[in-house]
């Protein structure tokens, strides 16, 4: 997935300043998906030069003048191409995964606190989400096959928190079986 697309399907839904695009980002699809604020811009420059978005000017009394984005019907063409294109493999990026390939060069307990201060950044996303599960209910369903599918990728996104937090611990209890027997 690119960040093109992932903005196109922001837009599709709602048209929106550079600014409430990065603050999705930072809120519920930041749970799949990052971008900087400097990535949002550029690619919101490059959308545009490619027809898929046009702005509008909205001057704000105060504050500089914004732009309001909205998808364009060749941004919609692009997104119906994308949709029906194969996916690719999913590619994992995990820094615990490489740092316990290394663990053996230092004491356990250090990867341990790490595991620690994760579980505990985990434990609030997994509230956050919990939390955004209890105002879906209270949605108006607008479109019922969208409002099912992102129920489940909050689904998805509570069950990976949930999953991780437990093989965290797992992992934990063995730093700390190693650590204690090293102390013998």
């Amino acid at each position: 997935m690119s960040l093109k697309h992932t903005i196109l399907v922001l837009l599709e839904h709602e048209k929106a300043s550079g600014y409430d695009i990065v603050k999705k980002f930072k809120g519920s699809f930041g749970n799949f998906w990052n971008a900087t604020h400097q990535q949002v811009y550029q690619e919101l420059g490059k959308l545009a030069d490619a027809g898929f978005v046009e702005w509008s000017c909205i001057e704000q009394e105060g504050k500089p003048d914004k732009k309001d984005y909205c998808i364009t019907e060749a941004g919609i063409e692009e997104l119906r191409r994308w949709l029906q294109t194969p996916l690719p493999s999913q590619k994992v990026k995990d820094h615990i995964m490489v740092r316990m390939a290394a663990q053996h060069l230092v004491d356990p307990m250090v990867l341990w606190h790490q595991l620690q201060e994760q579980r505990q950044r985990c434990a609030l996303k997994l509230a956050t989400l919990k939390g955004y599960e209890k105002v879906f209910a209270e949605m108006p369903v607008h479109n019922a096959l969208q409002l099912e599918l992102t129920y489940l990728s909050l689904k998805r996104g509570i069950q990976l928190q949930e999953t991780w937090l437990e093989w965290a611990g797992e992992v934990q209890a063995v730093l700390e079986k190693h650590s204690a027997a090293k102390e013998r």
